[in-house]
């Protein structure tokens, strides 16, 4: 079992031999980074030599000396020589000495102790190269008595030399595993952003390809709605004269057959003109209206399908008037009011608005029995409906209509507890247009 290396480095030993070596390189194995390897190293050549403190100087990234380590001895009073050093710019001793990869006394270079480091009466500093592969890796900076060269124990420059061979593989050892460290790191930093962009890739493509498809959608289904409301409106006024023009005697089977006709003609239209206000894609013709009145209109058109629903209009008659394409406007609502309708067997649908800032915010509440979490996404989307007989055009249609009136439509719904519908457009659209 080593001993410790405190006192077999003593420099009150006559000899220094080759366990006190092998204690100086077990001290030195475990230690797993740089600053560790070099602190370590410090403490061991200073005891070897009776240093009283030291710094480790080693290049850093731009090629300059930095201190990476110092190190006083435990019964040393610093006296600021050592523990304050410079964090750059080495001194030139240690600069010459890393590049010459020499040892070197102070006295060597100009005869006296640098000022940077005060006056320490018989002590001097010795400049001590880590060569590796005839590479020097750092520059141990100690301060010693200035007899050091004099009375070292046998041996001791040799063991110096086994610690500082040993201390600079594990250095260049230790520098090699943080770089791989580093670079296992900055890899899987990269695969991160490659990763990222190739997610950020795929969702553009995917929202190109989803814009490019109800691109057509909206043109084809444009289309067809444009197409079939001239037959079915011929089909409505055709009914609604010969309701008019039938005989007091007719078969009364008749007149049921062209109500029929009739309401079926304005339910189609209807659906056609869902269909038209999402294939539209140009800016409405503003207006100022007003917000309770178009709400009024709006509930003249719906139908509570149950007999346990009641509609609340709390939008008030002297809220400042909108600007919005009223015929479109009021079927997004109609859109709105009847789905709450739809969805609320007993309870109460409720219309209100207000102006938050620079938007109109309107909301049409239902105590209904909510919207499941993972359908709330799509009911936006054109031909997804939940509905027995629904076209999926209502609430595409109606959120189109608020983003060409340069808003949003949003919802928030919890199961059992109702639905919200909110619209969100600028209180003066009239700019936008």
């Amino acid at each position: 079992m080593p001993h410790e290396h405190g006192s077999l480095l003593a420099r009150d030993h006559a000899f220094v031999g080759a366990g006190t070596v092998l204690d100086a390189l077990d001290a030195l194995r475990p230690e797993g980074d740089v600053q560790s390897v070099l602190t370590k190293t410090l403490e061991l050549v200073g005891a070897l030599r009776g240093a009283s403190g030291g710094a480790a100087w080693i290049a850093d990234d731009d090629g300059r000396l930095a201190c990476a380590a110092t190190w006083a001895r435990d019964d040393h009073v610093d006296d600021g020589s050592v523990l304050s050093r410079r964090r750059e710019d080495a001194p030139r001793y240690i600069v010459r000495a890393q590049r010459t990869a020499t040892e070197l006394r102070v006295a060597q270079l100009d005869g006296s102790m640098p000022t940077a480091h005060g006056a320490l009466g018989s002590r001097v500093v010795r400049a001590t190269p880590i060569v590796v592969h005839d590479g020097v890796v750092a520059v141990l900076e100690l301060d010693e008595p200035s007899s050091a060269s004099r009375d070292a124990a046998p041996g001791l420059d040799e063991a110096v030399r086994c610690v500082l061979t040993y201390a600079g593989e594990r250095l260049l050892r230790v520098q090699a595993e943080e770089r791989h460290r580093e670079g296992a790191i900055e890899l899987d930093i990269t695969r991160s952003m490659l990763a990222a962009e190739q997610r950020t890739r795929l969702d553009q493509q995917a929202v190109q390809l989803r814009e490019q498809r109800l691109t057509d959608l909206g043109a084809l289904a444009g289309g067809v709605a444009h197409d079939l409301r001239g037959p079915l409106a011929a089909m409505r006024n055709a009914a609604a004269l010969l309701t008019k023009r039938a005989h007091p005697d007719a078969d009364p089977t008749h007149e049921l057959a062209l109500g029929v006709i009739e309401k079926e003609t304005l339910r189609g239209l209807a659906m056609l003109d869902d269909i038209l206000d999402f294939a539209r894609t140009s800016l409405p013709t503003l207006a100022p209206v007003s917000l309770h009145a178009l709400v009024e209109e709006a509930l003249r058109v719906v139908r509570p399908p149950h007999s346990g629903t009641f509609i609340r209009n709390e939008v008030e008659p002297t809220l400042d008037e909108v600007h919005v394409e009223a015929a479109s406007f009021r079927r997004a609502l109609v859109n709105l009011v009847q789905n709450a309708l739809d969805a609320t067997t007993e309870g109460t649908v409720t219309i209100s608005a207000a102006f938050e800032g620079h938007e109109l915010v309107l909301e049409v509440r239902d105590e209904g029995h909510g919207i499941p979490p993972e359908i709330q996404a799509a009911i936006f989307e054109p031909l997804f409906t939940t509905k027995k007989g629904g076209t999926g055009f209502g609430l595409s249609a109606s959120s189109n209509i608020v983003r060409r009136h340069r808003g949003a439509l949003t919802v928030d719904s919890a199961l059992g507890k109702g639905t919200t519908m909110t619209i969100r457009i600028p209180r003066s659209s009239a700019r936008c247009s």
